[in-house]
């Protein structure tokens, strides 16, 4: 939802798109959907606005966006995306802290931002993992998961002891101090 409440962002993962619906202020008006941008995305899947309003943060296939939402600039800052100039070079899927375009994920399903806009945190969905992204410096860092092989699923613990799997939705509470997320 955009800071003034006029609008939300609506990943259209099958169209490849982002799209945008004006929420009208007469409660019996229609909303207005448009495309705001197409061509850079492949599968996006979730997003958050950054604070200002001016960006939003997109899960795509494996990687982080930085979208503009005043024109088409679209910038990744983490993870493996698709050369839309080269169809023949594809994203890769994996694991790997690191920063920028040598970290990997794999199917990241959300992503929300901290209030100050310094932090991003990413349901890394098929790595069954939670990551946070620096988003000055575009360092990944594992917060939890995936657990170790033998635990069932649902096994608490810190870190890389916590047993999650397919993680999904996410959202950080207002304190800025936790984070919830949906886990199958």
């Amino acid at each position: 939802t955009a800071p003034d409440g006029s609008y939300v962002l609506i990943a259209d993962t099958n169209n490849n798109a982002i799209r945008r619906m004006m929420i009208p202020q007469d409660r019996t008006a229609k909303a207005t959907v448009t495309t705001l941008q197409a061509s850079p995305f492949s599968e996006p899947r979730g997003l958050s606005i950054l604070p200002g309003g001016q960006f939003a943060l997109v899960v795509d296939k494996h990687s982080l966006k930085k979208a503009s939402l005043s024109d088409q600039f679209v910038d990744i800052l983490a993870g493996s995306s698709l050369d839309l100039n080269n169809p023949w070079i594809r994203s890769t899927a994996g694991y790997k802290e690191g920063v920028g375009a040598d970290a990997l994920f794999s199917f990241p399903s959300d992503v929300d931002v901290s209030s100050d806009g310094r932090w991003a945190f990413i349901s890394d969905s098929y790595n069954n993992m939670i990551r946070r992204v620096d988003l000055v410096s575009k360092q990944t860092y594992l917060l939890a998961g995936p657990g170790l092989q033998d635990d069932p699923a649902g096994t608490d613990g810190v870190g890389s002891l916590a047993k999650l799997s397919l993680p999904g939705g996410l959202s950080l509470f207002p304190d800025g101090e936790r984070l919830a997320f949906a886990d199958s």
